[in-house]
């Protein structure tokens, strides 16, 4: 062979690879800029975007030339969109959701424009710019034909990634995602297991148990151990939403023996959710069958569960079961290990006592006490003169004394099953003397925002009381142990908004502004869902779609979040 063919073979060869690497690394470009826009980590998405001033720039350069063709985009080269496909897309997406889908139009023929990252656009679109697409007809069409493009089965890849049909069913109507899986089953043969544990997380958020175990019962035992971990997870997910039937035997769970009949054993995790769900679901023999048979094997009955079963007692006057669920907690691991479960039980007596069965505030306390004398010495509350002193014969051996946290969540118990304003009044005035004097239990308790956040609570129940609630603010500045938290600023608007009083919130709010304190969404949410539509919770959304945090976002609440709230 002429030695010009062996060298033409080589770098056939060579522009192979080349073009390999290209593709590559383009997607790793593209990766890294989304990444960037999309998953900023510190949380603003409007600072996000303005990070990409220049590509914004780029994609409307690109779309002023696109209106000066007058729509005739083939005389823009391919190969100028291919080349500057990354920037010209992210500008689009940092600017706005109309530029974002013109720009996703011009490229939908590229294929350099891969549906991954059509995929990834339409997961930053919804998750960005809902508003606007829920508002906009124009914008809402555009969206909706870039979705059923991505799901025109001609366009998917020889292997489908997970992140693709993960997005083309989240941005599907309930029948287009039938159609979806039927032909990715079709499509694809054998579907990676992969896939299919997405189409089961997709049944599972639909409340579709009977498919996902339809999916679940396709798995080869092989695939089951593979995925036991990741199964432990929709196992969790699954069994938050069964259901129980009547049968000649009693009640039975639908799902509970699918889930056993794989052969995965069930782990601590999923014997808790059973029994959270026995009781959910107003059976609460059930409940206590599963409780019995885990402390019969020795698997730990989690501290959220020992309060799903105290609730459960206290609302159906179970006595029995009462003293069996205290009788548990007190001798739980958990109360050493977790320093707010005795926290989280007096929180359950609390509302239970108040709100369900409301209660006298003396037999409330009681209940309060009760828990409370069971791990902690009441010297602190004697101290305040809101109790007495237990008799010797009362008096535990094994108490300790609580430690500042602990002592103001009991504190902020206390004041929120009152009905007295004198008795709070009295605590208050007792508190900030003991403080002042340098008490080193008081001034633990002064170092957090717990017994703040609960007296402003307290006084922004009546409107005759609000003054009240913003000296107690005034206080908590003055003592200065503990700045005033986001969580304090925000429950002092919402007093003030509850009772009508919109110009003093928002002069508090914009205080807050001059200050600094700048609450997440999340702790906003009580004010904005009990007030919607109001010109507080305009303005707060307004604030909020200003930075580029979209205010209709889920938000997540922490297992151990401590039980304080922005409401009573």
């Amino acid at each position: 062979m002429p030695r010009r063919h062996r060298i033409t073979a080589r770098q056939s060869i060579t522009a192979q690879q080349s073009h390999s690497v290209y593709r590559r690394s383009r997607k790793l470009y593209w990766d890294y800029q989304f990444g960037k826009l999309a998953f900023p980590e510190d949380g603003d998405f409007g600072q996000a975007r303005s990070r990409f001033i220049v590509f914004q720039s780029e994609a409307a350069s690109l779309l002023r030339l696109s209106q000066t063709l007058s729509g005739n985009t083939s005389l823009i080269p391919a190969r100028y969109l291919t080349r500057h496909l990354v920037p010209l897309v992210i500008g689009a997406l940092a600017h706005s959701a109309k530029s974002a889908l013109d720009v996703m139009l011009l490229m939908r023929d590229l294929t350099t424009f891969r549906l991954h990252m059509r995929c990834d656009c339409l997961f930053y679109l919804r998750k960005v710019y809902k508003t606007t697409i829920e508002t906009e007809p124009t914008v809402r069409r555009m969206f909706d034909q870039e979705i059923e493009s991505a799901a025109e089965i001609g366009r998917w890849p020889n292997k489908m990634p997970s992140n693709v049909l993960v997005a083309l069913l989240n941005h599907s109507n309930l029948h287009t995602c039938q159609d979806i899986i039927d032909s990715v089953f079709a499509r694809y043969d054998p579907v990676p297991l992969v896939l299919r544990l997405a189409m089961m997380d997709h049944y599972t958020y639909h409340q579709q148990p009977k498919q996902a175990l339809d999916i679940l019962a396709r798995l080869s035992p092989e695939e089951l151990k593979a995925a036991t971990p990741d199964l432990h997870r929709r196992f969790y997910n699954l069994l938050k939403i069964d259901t129980v039937e009547s049968s000649s035997t009693g009640l039975n769970f639908q799902i509970l023996p699918a889930l056993v009949a794989t052969g995965i054993p069930l782990d601590d995790a999923l014997h808790n959710v059973v029994l959270e769900r026995a009781v959910a679901l107003g059976l609460p023999d059930v409940a206590w069958e599963v409780f019995r048979f885990m402390e019969g094997n020795h698997i730990t009955v989690d501290a959220r569960r020992h309060l799903v079963l105290l609730r459960s007692c206290f609302q159906r006057g179970d006595l029995e079961g009462l003293n069996r669920i205290m009788s548990s907690i007190h001798r739980s691991p958990d109360l050493v290990k977790d320093p707010f479960l005795v926290s989280y039980t007096m929180n359950i007596v609390r509302y239970v006592c108040y709100f369900e069965r409301k209660l006298p505030m003396t037999e409330s306390l009681a209940h309060i006490l009760a828990v409370y004398d069971r791990v902690y010495d009441r010297g602190p509350l004697v101290k305040l003169a809101i109790v007495d002193p237990l008799p010797p014969s009362e008096t535990r051996l094994t108490t300790t004394i609580p430690d500042g946290i602990q002592l103001a969540f009991t504190l902020w118990t206390y004041i929120l099953v009152q009905h007295s304003d004198h008795r709070v009044s009295h605590l208050w005035l007792q508190f900030v003397h003991l403080v002042n004097m340098g008490d080193p239990e008081m001034c633990a308790v002064a170092a957090h925002d717990v017994l703040y956040n609960g007296l402003i609570t307290y006084w922004g129940r009546n409107p005759e009381t609000l003054i009240n609630a913003v000296e107690t603010l005034e206080e908590m500045e003055r003592l200065n142990l503990c700045e005033p938290t986001e969580l304090t600023w925000v429950l002092l608007v919402s007093a003030f908004t509850r009772h009508g009083q919109q110009t003093a919130a928002e002069n508090i709010r914009q205080m807050m502004k001059v200050r600094g304190v700048d609450p997440q969404m999340s702790q906003w949410r009580f004010l904005l869902d009990h007030n919607p539509g109001s010109e507080l919770a305009s303005r707060i959304e307004a604030d909020f779609d200003a930075k580029g945090i979209p205010s209709g976002l889920p938000t997540t609440e922490s297992p151990h979040n401590h039980g304080q709230a922005t409401g009573d």
